[in-house]
């Protein structure tokens, strides 16, 4: 009995301390993202201003309508990723009280729709309640986790599918970034990525005249590992026999899509006419990236962008006809830059085509069903994904790039990471210039955010840097017509191309903002030091950049050292205004 009881109390004092976390954790993002698009709201703004220069810590108070916030901010950031103390205050009517996560959530939210538009009320409730649902999330993530660790399980292990499953806080700066609606807590068991899921995916063998596709040369007969798809052969031939079976072809889907899509009228039609098979799971596990539902196979190097029909944060993950064609256009773009462009980029990870189902009365991509493929090879025990070794582990301070660096090191100084501001400037080398080269030489920008870098590590230092997810990548438009590109490459009426200002502007905010951002709060958490120290390494170089730039470069170079703001996506008011497709930006003070 007695033993009953210590574990039953272990149990709550585990739920307990990941109530606080998660809490802890989704009230950071909310903070910074409220913060970053209401800064009027903040009393003595000037004393947050020289905090963030030192990266020291500061008294923070929100004077909001009819009360006041109070709260401690641990260490001030220049791009207002801040770090809190534990414990709220508020100040209503002359009386201090103190103030849970609920009611600050609420409080916040309820703030803005007051200074956008009283018509935004319902809008406001959906977003408290994704709110709540993203912390309940997360709160089964952590307790997964603690249970893990509890059972013996390294839950700090440090690898590219380790990294990929363990991004607990995820952006930050957006209200919900754990929120996923559509699949219950057992779904998420067994399909989370922060719950170290790894699973077999649902294959369907489907008649050619249902299925659209299209592949770069070469592509299409290496989009599945050899022995998947004799497998897949295999399969259909006992069941039709090898004549029949001639005329199918597989498609992917993730399980939990699987399930779902056999319950569509159109498709129970088709698996009654025998056009459509389902062959069930089968094959090697597959472990889901931090996208939730994109996942990767260890052993093949294979890689899957799947739809999933279920509401991440902003958006139902389905691959639209318009994000397909972008995708397509931009892979045969690349495909035709050849080594010209992978001698500047040389860790660009394309997808190399997508087959989709398609309504058999409109003959069209059907969304739910379109799959691309995404070979992504790489040294796995070596590379990562950013946005995960940016974050710390769950009740930690230091980000786990500290620890990557230290893990990869065996030539490090006596305080076991390397020099800063050298490591920072050989990262940029492999990041920042390239890009830059690559819009100075094609008019290509990528949307190259931590959740879309890979970097690998050698002896502690950045080896390789990754960029994916063509989807995000964009042309400018006058550039490309010069080239020649349009009519030959690229239609007039791309999705690809851009006007060179919106282009650039997609540089600015996924490179710069958001990526770099990151980054240098991370290193600068892991050495403890400020983050401007991270920001005269990058104006160093970009200024070193402005003398050698070419005549279409410069500009540019000059507008990131001397423009007062830099553009930043305004995800709070983009998700009470329901424009997660196309969020508002505001503009933020240019650190550099």
């Amino acid at each position: 009995m007695l033993m009953g009881n210590r574990s039953l109390i272990t149990s709550i004092e585990m739920v307990s301390r990941t109530d606080t976390l998660a809490d802890s954790i989704t009230a950071r993002s909310l903070l910074n993202a409220f913060l970053r698009e209401n800064d009027s709201v903040i009393k003595h703004s000037e004393m947050l201003a020289q905090a963030a220069q030192r990266g020291g810590s500061v008294p923070l108070s929100l004077q909001l309508s009819g009360s006041t916030i109070h709260g401690m901010i641990r260490y001030a950031s220049l791009t207002g990723q801040h770090l809190y103390e534990e414990g709220w205050v508020l100040e209503q009517d002359e009386t201090f009280s103190p103030l849970a996560f609920d009611m600050l959530s609420e409080l916040l939210v309820r703030e803005l729709v007051q200074d956008l538009s009283p018509s935004l009320a319902a809008a406001a409730s959906t977003t408290l309640y994704r709110i709540r649902c993203g912390v309940r999330h997360l709160r089964g993530h952590l307790e997964r986790r603690a249970a893990d660790g509890k059972s013996g399980r390294d839950v700090r292990k440090l690898d590219y599918v380790a990294s990929e499953q363990s991004v607990f806080a995820g952006h930050p700066f957006h209200p919900y970034p754990k929120c996923v609606e559509g699949m219950d807590e057992t779904e998420l068991n067994r399909f989370s990525p922060e719950r170290g899921a790894g699973f077999a995916l649902h294959y369907f063998a489907v008649r050619e005249s249902l299925l659209l596709g299209e592949w770069l040369p070469t592509a299409k007969s290496h989009s599945l590992p050899s022995a998947l798809l004799a497998a897949f052969r295999q399969k259909v031939t006992e069941s039709l026999g090898s004549e029949a079976a001639a005329a199918y072809e597989p498609l992917p889907l993730h399980p939990w899509q699987a399930e779902r899509l056999m319950l569509q009228p159109w498709v129970i039609r088709a698996i009654g006419q025998g056009d459509v098979m389902p062959l069930g799971p089968f094959g090697p596990l597959v472990y889901p990236t931090s996208s939730v539902r994109t996942v990767w196979d260890p052993q093949s190097g294979c890689g899957w962008k799947l739809p999933l029909e279920v509401r991440i944060t902003n958006l139902t993950r389905v691959n639209s006809e318009e994000q397909t064609t972008r995708t397509m256009h931009a892979a045969q773009m690349i495909s035709h830059l050849g080594q010209e462009l992978k001698q500047v980029l040389p860790g660009l990870l394309a997808e190399t085509g997508y087959v989709s189902m398609v309504d058999p009365e409109e003959m069209k991509l059907v969304p739910s069903t379109t799959v691309l493929f995404r070979p992504m090879a790489f040294h796995a025990p070596a590379t990562f994904v950013l946005a995960s070794i940016l974050e710390s582990w769950p009740g930690e301070h230091s980000p786990k790039l500290a620890q990557a660096i230290a893990e990869s090191a065996t030539k490090v100084n006596p305080q076991g990471l390397p020099n800063m501001q050298t490591w920072l400037e050989c990262y940029l080398k492999l990041s920042m210039l390239p890009l830059l080269q690559v819009w100075e030489r094609f008019g290509i920008s990528f949307e190259a955010h931590a959740q879309n870098s890979l970097l690998m590590l050698e002896d502690g230092w950045p080896s390789r840097f990754y960029i994916r997810d063509l989807e995000g990548m964009s042309v400018d438009r006058e550039f490309a017509r010069e080239s020649g590109w349009i009519g030959d490459i690229l239609q007039e009426d791309s999705p690809l191309l851009y006007d060179a200002a919106d282009a650039w502007h997609r540089t600015q905010y996924y490179f710069f903002v958001n990526h770099l951002g990151s980054l240098i709060h991370a290193l600068a958490l892991s050495y403890g030091r400020p983050e401007c120290e991270g920001w005269k390494v990058v104006r160093r170089m970009l200024l070193d950049l402005r003398g050698r730039a070419g005549e279409r470069l410069r500009p540019y170079v000059e507008g990131l050292l001397n423009e007062p703001t830099l553009p930043a996506k305004a995800n709070f008011i983009s998700c009470l205004a329901d424009k997660g497709d196309t969020p508002m930006y505001i503009s933020i003070h240019n650190p550099i």
